[in-house]
Formats: C-alpha cells, sequence, structure tokens
C-alpha cells in the first residue's frame, strides 16, 4: 500500500471513530460531545449518512463490544494501524464485509492473520483468541498495483 492510500485508510478510519462518537454521545445525551464531534466532521466535510436504529443489533445486544488494533499492509508497504470496534463473536467473513463496507478494501484482496494462523471465515475472533479490547490483528491486502488501491480508498470518500 502506498504511503497516500495508507494516509486515506487512515483518515477514513479517523473519520469512522468520530462518527462512532457521535453516536455513542447522542445515544448517551451527551449534547457538548456530540457538538464538538459533529463540529469535527463538519469542518472536515465527511460525507456520511445518518439512520434511526430502532431494531436492536447483535451488537447493541451483545454489549460486549471491544476495541482491537488492526494493522493493515500490503507487498509494497507496511501500513498503519487502524482501531476498530468489533464484538468477540464476529465471524471473519463479517469481519471482512465491515472492512469492505467502512473503508473500501476488497473481499477477496484481504487475508486475515491472527495469532500466525490465517483463519478461515467461518472462525470468530474469539475462536481465535481476540476476545478482549487491546488484541492486535493483521490485514494483509493483496494488491497488484498500489494504485489500484488507492482508487478504490479514494472512491469510498
Amino acid at each position: 500500500m502506498s504511503s497516500k492510500a495508507v494516509e486515506q485508510v487512515l483518515e477514513i478510519a479517523r473519520h469512522n471513530e468520530l462518527l462512532q462518537v457521535l453516536q455513542n454521545s447522542i445515544r448517551t445525551g451527551e449534547m457538548q460531545t456530540a457538538t464538538e464531534t459533529a463540529e469535527k466532521l463538519a469542518r472536515s466535510k465527511v460525507r456520511c449518512r445518518m439512520q434511526l436504529d430502532t431494531i436492536p443489533t447483535k451488537k447493541a445486544e451483545s454489549g460486549n463490544v471491544i476495541s482491537i488494533s488492526v494493522h493493515v499492509e500490503d507487498r509494497y508497504s507496511t501500513g498503519g494501524e487502524i482501531l476498530i470496534s468489533v464484538i468477540p463473536t464476529i465471524t471473519i467473513g463479517e469481519l471482512t464485509q465491515k472492512m469492505c463496507r467502512e473503508y473500501g478494501l476488497s473481499r477477496h484482496a484481504q487475508r486475515w492473520i491472527i495469532g500466525q494462523k490465517l483463519p478461515e471465515v467461518h472462525e470468530t475472533l474469539e475462536a481465535c483468541g481476540v476476545s478482549a479490547s487491546g488484541c492486535s490483528i493483521y490485514l494483509y491486502v493483496i494488491v497488484e498495483r498500489p494504485e489500484i488501491l488507492s482508487a478504490v480508498v479514494k472512491n469510498q470518500r
């Protein structure tokens, strides 16, 4: 991944973190935090979509949301670190879809490395030993040319 592509992925990660803070502060009624976070997003001119969540999700029902570090790299460079929130019972397939949806990384280009092994799509993070905040996992992105990944990330924005 070129340094520009890594920078773009990290920028998307920062914006996603701000969106999560905004969502949580609205949910908990923290008006000052919600206001400050919305202002930061507005200054960045982030395109986003908000939706009223009236149906409890698997994430909300579990109550066991953890923050993990995803170290992203490809054959051209070692990338950056992205902090994501997940539940330990998420499968590798669901995690792959999450990275595709939130960061624009093709499902077919993602290879996960967790605890020195390549997990199967049906395995959960928990089954791979990732069950608490602070854990690190690795995502190797298969890209023939770095500009492809850069274009994918840019189009996500």
